[in-house]
């Protein structure tokens, strides 16, 4: 489909996105002069988160005992909360203990708005708090006999785990 993913945010799809520019730290040190491969899950961020997390991983290997303290507003950014969106549908799931499933909220792209414009305020207004996990139990892969407890957290738990990962 042409067009951006979702109106609100304004990605457009990760056509011609493989191939990154090395940043300009490594082209003045001469450590690559030929543009590097990018894996899937890298090449399906949006160029923006990508070219932050190029600078906070500059900035980590260049000062190794710094601290990032404002993460937390790279978070409020939608096309942050998109990309996660994107992954966790991708990776599909169970319900968790509020029952939500990934094709409830994938209905249409007002749909998905919506989830992740209020998953968004929340986060704004710092109200946010992660639901309580739904306990199953499955079969251990050694004894079948034995069962070993899995959590599964809420799709908009998923989506802001998600996201706090494409950022860090």
């Amino acid at each position: 489909a042409k067009g951006p993913w979702c109106k609100w945010c304004g990605l457009k799809g990760a056509r011609g996105l493989i191939d990154m520019k090395v940043s300009t730290t490594e082209q003045a040190t001469g450590a690559q002069d030929e543009p590097r491969k990018l894996s899937v899950r890298e090449a399906l961020l949006p160029p923006k988160l990508r070219a932050l997390r190029e600078k906070l991983k500059a900035k980590a290997k260049q000062e190794p005992g710094f601290r990032f303290y404002s993460l937390y507003g790279q978070l409020l950014r939608p096309e942050v909360l998109f990309a996660a969106w994107i992954q966790v549908r991708a990776n599909g799931g169970a319900p968790g203990i509020d029952g939500v499933r990934i094709d409830q909220v994938d209905v249409s792209a007002e749909s998905v708005e919506g989830f992740l414009a209020g998953i968004l305020e929340t986060l704004r207004a710092r109200t946010y708090r992660a639901s309580a996990v739904r306990r199953v139990y499955i079969p251990k892969a050694s004894d079948p006999k034995q069962l070993r407890p899995l959590g599964i957290p809420t799709v908009s738990d998923r989506v802001v785990q998600q996201a706090i990962v494409q950022i860090v």
